[in-house]
């Protein structure tokens, strides 16, 4: 499948329907949600993995837009919203402060989808993500894996312990170190704290990127990143 038929799965899917699950529905009658991929429009070097989009009054109007109307899905697909970043700097959305963050201190310089795109567990929209399985996906289930096979990250990171937990079960941890498996690849997968989670987020921030450095480098010396150099790295 590519990543248009991806795309285009997503925005007419119903797998959820019937269920208990809190996913928010628009006057139309759909559910709000997100594309399953935001940022490369290839393959990335890294890959966030988030709970699900939130739908709020800051933000009705961009869920009403990207649920009604294709091209508007698309755009956002390519981190576009208007014709304006919608993570970066300046981004349209705060959230993604910390993978933008992440992302700038592995590639320096770079655009945020130049090296980087975004999933979520479930791509349906909420208030919250209070109601949804704290173990499990539906999407994920159906999804995760085409969205890997699109992106074929380096590095995948977890953001947060909830989608650490989901992703956990479907994992190959044979080597000691959790990885993400796909028809054609595989990445390690690095949790990151969420945003949201209380306490202090910054030592556990920078191990993340640490070990996603380490990785990086490995496949960089093995010629996986020759266009991009990391400034951690050594290079022959």
């Amino acid at each position: 499948m590519t990543r248009a038929e991806l795309l285009r799965t997503v925005f007419g899917c119903s797998h959820c329907a019937g269920t208990s699950l809190p996913f928010v529905r628009c006057n139309s009658g759909k559910w709000y949600r997100f594309p399953p991929i935001i940022g490369a429009r290839g393959h990335a070097f890294l890959l966030f993995v988030g709970i699900n989009p939130r739908v709020s009054d800051s933000n009705r109007a961009l869920h009403e837009s990207i649920v009604e109307h294709y091209a508007a899905l698309e755009q956002l697909s390519q981190n576009r919203v208007d014709g304006a970043a919608y993570i970066g700097r300046p981004g349209l959305e705060a959230h993604y402060a910390l993978h933008l963050r992440v992302a700038e201190k592995l590639f320096p310089g770079q655009p945020f989808e130049s090296v980087a795109a975004v999933t979520e567990l479930h791509f349906c929209a909420s208030r919250s993500s209070v109601g949804l399985p704290k173990h499990s996906s539906k999407c994920a289930e159906r999804y995760f894996e085409r969205v890997l096979d699109a992106v074929s990250p380096a590095v995948v990171f977890a953001v947060g312990k909830h989608v650490e937990r989901t992703l956990r079960a479907g994992l190959n941890s044979a080597t000691g170190i959790p990885m993400a498996i796909w028809r054609s690849g595989g990445a390690p997968v690095i949790t990151l704290p969420h945003p949201n989670a209380f306490g202090c987020k910054s030592e556990q921030e920078r191990s993340a990127i640490e070990t996603a450095e380490h990785h990086l480098c490995i496949k960089g010396r093995k010629g996986a990143i020759s266009d991009l150099r990391l400034p951690g790295c050594e290079y022959q």
